[in-house]
């Protein structure tokens, strides 16, 4: 059987290997995603902790306990730190680094003024339930619903049971000898949970982190990376599927192609910078317009489209709201602007997305023609299923 300083030794070195492999993936991580470098430190600050605790009887006592405590309890506040940050809940800096503080307090106090094995380890178990249970509170309350998380979630509660009990039972009698490296049952399973929690929150972390980032990093390819509206290939592919649903369902399908009025001014008259800014609240104001029932997307720089399963009278009242929220101007720092919208609709079973798209772009050609600010609803062939022959439905333009 493996002795206690073998147990505590183990993970004590596998936590600083599994720091370093958290180091290598915060690198990986994009600017928006933090609190993986907090990770990294806090498990290298508790693997040297494991490695203190381990020359307990050989390493001096302000090594082997205080610096050993100290640096345990600074490891697990990272932990928490990170974990903050990686969940984007405002940062508790002050609060964790007075409860390391008042932790540490009471540890030299405990090694040098009054020694007290009992004592330390109630300003142990206090200070890390605290930690730990902070850690617990906001994954359950702001993770991820995915498997790492819940991974994470089992760990940090195991931890956090093993501290109570080992902290209530340090003062019943008989179950305690009051010595770390004792044979007594409560201690024993002390070293063999704070071995398995110290190498699988590690792992956990990774998991937790290298989830978010492959989610992360399939946004970005979903997405237009400034106004995170779809991108024009998943338009494409979502929308094909919709038109042929549509149509063989003999239900209409429109398509809508919106510019920005006069954009190149905007930018030339305010700046790269604020034109960013309008294309923003511009796709935000269509999103609340056309609700989730419509899939919508950038086509690149000012110009962006709508798919969605309406009539041809129904896509003019949309356009229309799209139009007077986009108008209206909610944002008193933002230049005004105005948007020309073009619409296609179709029930074609022969209709694919690129003719329906083509037809509304000459539509929205026809617009920026009218004036600007104006909806246009374009000519697009319909093939009737009695004789075949091609109709045309009538343009309509809204000033």
């Amino acid at each position: 059987m493996l002795d206690s300083l073998t147990v505590v030794m183990i993970p004590a070195a596998m936590s600083i290997v599994l720091s370093g492999i958290l180091f290598s993936v915060s690198r990986d991580m994009p600017p928006d995603i933090r609190g993986v470098t907090r990770w990294a430190w806090g498990s290298f600050a508790v693997g040297v902790s494991g490695i203190c605790f381990g020359g307990r009887g050989v390493f001096p006592d302000w090594l082997s306990i205080i610096v050993a405590n100290i640096g345990l309890l600074a490891g697990v506040a990272l932990w928490l730190w990170g974990t903050q940050q990686f969940y984007e809940w405002p940062e508790t800096k002050r609060l964790i680094a007075g409860v390391v503080a008042l932790g540490s307090a009471g540890i030299v106090w405990g090694t040098l003024v009054v020694p007290s094995y009992h004592f330390r380890l109630g300003v142990m178990t206090a200070s890390l339930l605290y930690l730990y249970g902070g850690q617990l509170v906001l994954i359950v309350r702001y993770g991820f619903r995915h498997f790492s998380s819940a991974f994470l979630a089992a760990i940090l509660s195991m931890q956090i049971i093993v501290i109570a009990v080992r902290g209530v039972t340090a003062a019943l009698p008989g179950f305690s000898s009051g010595e770390f490296f004792s044979a007594d049952i409560i201690q024993i399973v002390y070293f063999i949970t704070y071995t398995v929690v110290s190498l699988l929150l590690a792992v956990g972390y990774v998991m937790v982190a290298t989830q978010r980032l492959n989610a992360a990093l399939a946004w970005h390819a979903t997405r237009d990376s400034l106004t995170g509206v779809l991108n024009r290939r998943v338009f494409s592919e979502i929308c094909e599927k919709e038109l042929r649903r549509s149509v063989e369902a003999r239900r209409p399908f429109s398509v809508f192609i919106i510019d920005l009025d006069h954009f190149k001014s905007i930018n030339d008259r305010h700046g790269h910078a604020m034109g960013d800014t309008v294309l923003i609240d511009f796709c935000r104001k269509i999103e609340k317009a056309i609700g989730p029932n419509a899939t919508f997307a950038r086509l690149g720089g000012e110009e962006f489209v709508i798919g969605v399963d309406l009539s041809d009278a129904d896509a003019i009242e949309l356009a229309g709201a799209i139009r007077t929220s986009v108008a209206a101007r909610s944002n008193p720092f933002l230049p005004h602007y105005t948007c020309s919208i073009g619409i296609a609709t179709t029930r074609d079973l022969s209709a694919t997305l690129t003719k329906l798209m083509a037809a509304a772009d000459d539509a929205l050609y026809l617009a920026k023609r009218a004036g600007r600010n104006a909806i246009k609803h374009g000519d697009f062939p319909q093939e009737t299923a009695a004789s075949g022959a091609l109709l045309r439905s009538s343009t309509l333009t809204i000033p």
